[in-house]
């Protein structure tokens, strides 16, 4: 049998791998006390603002831009974890600066915890 039949495009074959580990990583914080307490965390501080769905809510003041839309399918693949760790260490527009209130572990459990809302598909 001929190998290349049953190849993917350059690139495709790693990015269905990443979407397969992230969607099982994403079923996993039962047990797993960062991801519990990044759950918490964000019901605690982030849903204030991005609510518990991760869709954003209102703008906290008039002409202020909405909070961020985790279920964006476009904003979710334009940023890197590490530009999500950044914006919550140093905040950005809106969005207040928590500084070293988190360890990088925590931040990672929090963008952890980013990743795995589950973008809205086009025409929803």
């Amino acid at each position: 049998m001929n190998a290349h039949v049953f190849r993917l495009p350059r690139g495709l074959g790693g990015l269905g791998l990443a979407a397969a580990l992230l969607a099982v990583a994403c079923h996993r914080s039962q047990g797993d006390p960062a991801a519990e307490n990044a759950e918490q965390t964000f019901a605690a501080v982030c849903a204030k603002c991005h609510g518990a769905d991760g869709k954003g809510g209102v703008p906290a003041a008039e002409g202020a831009n909405p909070p961020r839309n985790f279920c964006d399918a476009s904003f979710q693949a334009s940023r890197s974890d590490e530009d999500l760790k950044q914006v919550i260490r140093k905040g950005k527009g809106g969005m207040p600066a928590f500084g070293n209130l988190f360890s990088d572990a925590e931040l990672l459990a929090l963008v952890h915890k980013l990743r795995c809302f589950k973008p809205a598909s086009k025409g929803h």
